[in-house]
């Protein structure tokens, strides 16, 4: 009798740019719920996250400036070393990743719609910039997840 063997799945969390607030009370909460299964896990962690994550092989941790670039070279440096992608910063891998499924955590409503809001004119063309990014690079993630309806209504309009 032949068996197949599953392969143990590689799963990428991509955290860069969470290090404080309820972005990294989220990233806790998901380490501690995936440890319950057989999951090879990597983190791409912020460089100001200093959380011990001593459920996670510690060589399995990359703690990287929270940069674009930096980002952009982890991800060609590994293009090739996951079977699942899950980023939970709001923005897509900045490659496509042939090898990996790809799923961004999208929870930024300023994003979307900073309507009424009193920012500075830098304020607006940094957020301005983050949608062209999300907009330019939305066709390297394969399925985006959302906390509400509200944010996934206004997300299908800004992004089609």
């Amino acid at each position: 009798m032949n068996r197949v063997i599953a392969e143990k799945p590689k799963l990428l969390i991509d955290a860069v740019y969470i290090s404080s607030g309820g972005g990294l009370v989220l990233l806790n909460y998901l380490l501690q719920e995936l440890h319950k299964y057989n999951i090879d896990i990597h983190l791409l962690l912020d460089l100001r996250n200093r959380s011990n994550y001593s459920i996670i092989d510690q060589n399995k941790i990359s703690r990287i400036k929270p940069s674009l670039w930096k980002r952009y070279q982890f991800y060609q440096k590994n293009k090739s070393n996951f079977t699942i992608v899950v980023t939970i910063n709001n923005l897509p891998p900045t490659i496509h990743m042939n090898s990996s499924r790809v799923y961004t955590y999208f929870h930024q409503y300023l994003f979307l719609d900073n309507v009424g809001m009193d920012y500075g004119l830098m304020n607006r063309m940094f957020l301005g910039l983050k949608k062209r990014f999300i907009s330019y690079f939305i066709k390297n993630t394969d399925q985006f997840i959302v906390q509400t309806q509200a944010v996934k209504d206004k997300f299908v309009s800004v992004f089609k």
